[in-house]
């Protein structure tokens, strides 16, 4: 129940984010709406000032080149016989008469400044080459400067206009006549390219403050319905979400039993594969106690033939009255030496086959003797030597590890025996890397066949006659889930005093121990 409410209380937290996106992103498309119209709005108004002025220019430049054109025609055909200083003064007034008022006139003057035409007749015969506008730019010098190229140049300046002498942005274009040494031009104010552009201003800010407007209605209309569409989504959730709930409250109750009808037999199925574990383990004991009862035999023979030979010597010195006190005290404790080690043979056996209820720790120095003495006999019986390496010192890990030693002392005799090999060393090298501690099993048995290696682990599985088939298995289960640890089978080489061997090699890595 306090988790459906929460999941209530995460739908509103959920719809109020919703309500505020929605706001936002109306508002920035909103924004990027208006900008977009607006930015139209400029670059049109950029586009026609642009095309306005070249449009102007265009007229200035024809109108100018034109009029040479007239003037060329006119001084080949009309003053052939006039003096030069006559033939320059009509052609003067050949352009004087093409200036027709301020908004339509050309001007002329010669490469010194000296102003020849002008639709102000006042300013006509003066020098103006240092003619200059408000802020200091030199009008008539660059207008000869740029006249000079092979198309002309415009120039662009503030000039004064009427009797107020007010200040207007005027574009001249001027082009010369070299052999002349003339310059030849026309001018245009811009105020009525202003005019114009005021006028379209207006207009394109009128169709945009109605773009402005339906834009921000769409906008709100869209929040609205957005709002409303939400609310009634919420609703409809909520009422679904309290309909999901009760049938949800409903199969809770079932899943409940269902679980733990699931527990219990979970529960059971472990316990049951614990009873199976065990019983594996006490039937890998038990198979293998056939060997380790021929090995107790072998290691009480020495210890009771002794205790025989001295009762013998001692019964028939006393018999003969040649036994004394020091010799009786000796042969007793020989004869207590021996039962002593009877007595703890048996108890490193009983040890083994007890099943111990509690982990019990043992360190690998320990692990490793106890299963020497325990396979002691075996090993002189079969010329089996075994070497050690421990690089990892005082190392506790759980003792049954004694079981697993022991499986692979077995097995690798049984290969030994099986293949008649005439070296018999297993090699055994613990260490210690970082938060792993490592022991490596090696035989010099020749190795494991492939298809042998792939199933070496599997329960009942064995390529001997009359075996089990559970040892390397449960190895395999009391490193794995006992010893947090992994065991890995390989075929590999190995030296030891300058020799090399060849056998089937066993690395286990263990997490479970400490120091």
């Amino acid at each position: 129940m306090e988790k459906s409410l929460r999941y209530e209380r995460i739908l509103r937290l959920n719809l109020f984010f919703y309500f505020l996106l929605v706001f936002i992103v109306s508002s920035l498309f909103t924004f990027y709406l208006i900008n977009d119209h607006y930015q139209n709005m400029q670059t049109s108004l950029k586009t026609l000032e642009n095309n306005l002025v070249n449009e102007e220019k265009r007229k200035t430049k024809q109108k100018v080149d034109q009029i040479i054109r007239y003037l060329y025609i006119y001084r080949a055909s009309s003053l052939n016989d006039y003096t030069p200083e006559a033939k320059k003064e009509q052609l003067r007034l050949f352009l004087k008469s093409f200036s027709l008022d301020i908004n339509d006139y050309i001007f002329a003057f010669d490469f010194e400044g000296n102003q020849l035409v002008h639709h102000n007749t006042f300013y006509e015969g003066k020098n103006r080459i240092d003619l200059v506008d408000k802020n200091g730019f030199l009008i008539i010098k660059n207008l000869i400067e740029v006249s000079k190229n092979d198309e002309g140049g415009f120039v662009e300046y503030i000039a004064s206009l009427g009797p107020s002498d007010a200040s207007h942005i005027k574009m001249s274009y001027a082009k010369s006549i070299n052999d002349l040494h003339w310059v030849v031009g026309s001018g245009v104010y811009l105020d009525r390219i202003d005019a114009i552009i005021a006028n379209e201003k207006l207009t394109l800010e009128k169709k945009f403050h109605k773009k402005l407007r339906t834009t921000i209605i769409y906008a709100i209309s869209f929040v609205i319905l957005a709002l409303i569409i939400s609310y009634l989504l919420f609703t409809y959730i909520t009422k679904h979400f309290k309909f999901q709930r009760r049938i949800i409250q409903s199969k809770n109750v079932k899943l409940e039993e269902l679980n733990r009808i699931i527990a219990e037999k979970v529960n059971k199925e472990k316990e049951e594969n614990r009873k199976k574990d065990i019983l594996l383990l006490q039937k890998s004991k038990l198979a293998f106690m056939g060997e380790v009862l021929n090995n107790i035999a072998h290691q009480w023979r020495q210890p009771l033939n002794q205790i025989i030979s001295y009762a013998s010597v001692s019964k028939f010195h006393k018999k003969n009255n040649q036994l004394s006190d020091e010799e009786l005290m000796e042969n007793l404790n020989h004869i207590i030496d021996s039962t002593q080690y009877l007595s703890q043979t048996i108890e490193d056996f009983r040890n083994f086959f007890l099943q111990s209820k509690t982990k019990e720790y043992k360190s690998v120095e320990t692990i490793l003797d106890q299963s020497l003495k325990l396979y002691d006999s075996l090993l002189s019986k079969h010329h089996i030597q075994i070497i050690t390496e421990l690089e990892a010192h005082n190392v506790h890990i759980l003792s049954e590890f004694l079981q697993v030693i022991l499986n692979f002392y077995n097995n690798a005799k049984d290969i030994f025996i099986e293949r008649n090999c005439e070296q018999r060393v297993i090699y055994i090298h613990c260490f210690k890397k970082e938060d792993i501690l490592t022991i490596r099993i090696c035989d010099s048995g020749g190795g494991i066949e492939e298809e042998t290696m792939k199933r070496i682990f599997e329960p009942y599985y064995s390529t001997k006659e009359n075996s089990l088939g559970i040892g390397l298995y449960m190895s395999s289960q009391i490193i794995d889930r006992h010893m947090q640890g992994s065991i890995i089978a390989t075929n590999d080489s190995f030296i030891l005093n300058e020799q090399s061997y060849y056998g089937a090699c066993f690395t286990i890595s263990l997490k479970d121990f400490y120091e």
